[in-house]
């Protein structure tokens, strides 16, 4: 006679294994969002990387900036933010009015900030709060950016404060190109034209220092005879630097094979004017 199957063991088993079933494609899911997460990340660990941080609540806002190849962080305290909060405007805007480039931005709800050199403090805070802060960053480049904070020595963290009136001239670019200037970029050099295409004075200049306070070797600066429609980085060579241009400025770059007299030529068009009212 054959012996009955234990009713109660098979409902065991068989919720064992559907429980099993569910863990395996949570773990999965899990697994997959994490791989997005870590593609989506700004920060790559290896070039210097620019934070903005400002508050509801407080005029004042920082920019920090991370740069691996030197183990170094710079603060940049500034008595006003260079982006009002509530105004819509971002990263791109706040790069602009400061001439540096910057890479990412967290808006808090207060002005629970630390002040001086204590930036593993603030990332901590936006780590835990993160569901409560604005930002373009993911939470894998707040925890990179920390455990990096974590391991550079005081001594190599660089703190100033300023106004926004104080950095619009000759002593500020070259408190901003101290704090700010990309090695990788710097290194390499590359000789950089810039042609103004638009109507506005000045704007080819403007954006020179903009480049020349994050590193690059700008050269030239010049007016062309006709109006440019469309923005475009023209360069001879691939680089590190001709990569930087296209994210920090947001041109299209090509690549030609006719000979110039310059690495690099950035031409700034109609678009760009539009774009992010430089």
């Amino acid at each position: 006679m054959r012996r009955r199957k234990n009713p109660e063991k098979q409902s065991v088993k068989m919720a064992l294994g559907f429980t099993a079933i569910v863990a395996f494609f949570i773990l999965i899911s899990l697994a997959l969002r994490m791989v997005s997460l870590i593609g989506k990340s700004s920060f790559d660990g290896v070039h210097r990387f620019t934070i903005k941080i400002a508050s509801k609540e407080e005029r004042g806002g920082k920019i920090i900036s991370f740069a691996p190849d030197t183990a170094s962080v710079s603060i940049l305290y500034l008595s006003q933010s260079p982006v009002p909060s509530g105004t819509g405007q971002s990263e791109k805007e706040a790069g602009r009015l400061l001439k540096i480039p910057i890479d990412g931005s967290i808006t808090t709800p207060t002005a629970d900030l630390s002040s001086g050199k204590n930036v593993s403090y603030d990332l901590q805070t936006f780590i835990f709060g993160y569901g409560s802060i604005k930002t373009n960053l993911t939470i894998i480049d707040l925890v990179r950016l920390y455990l990096f904070a974590k391991i550079v020595p005081v001594s190599n963290f660089t703190y100033k404060e300023a106004s926004l009136s104080f950095l619009d001239d000759e002593k500020g670019d070259k408190i901003l190109s101290s704090l700010f200037t990309d090695y990788s970029l710097s290194r390499e050099a590359v000789s950089i034209e810039i042609v103004n295409g638009t109507s506005i004075l000045g704007l080819g200049n403007r954006l020179a220092r903009l480049i020349s306070n994050m590193g690059g070797n700008v050269i030239s600066v010049s007016t062309s005879e006709i109006a440019i429609k469309t923005s475009e980085i023209l360069y001879l060579d691939s680089s590190y630097t001709v990569e930087r241009l296209e994210k920090v400025l947001f041109m299209k770059k090509r690549q030609t094979k006719k000979p110039m007299l310059f690495d690099i030529v950035i031409y700034i068009g109609e678009d760009f004017q539009k774009s992010l009212n430089f």
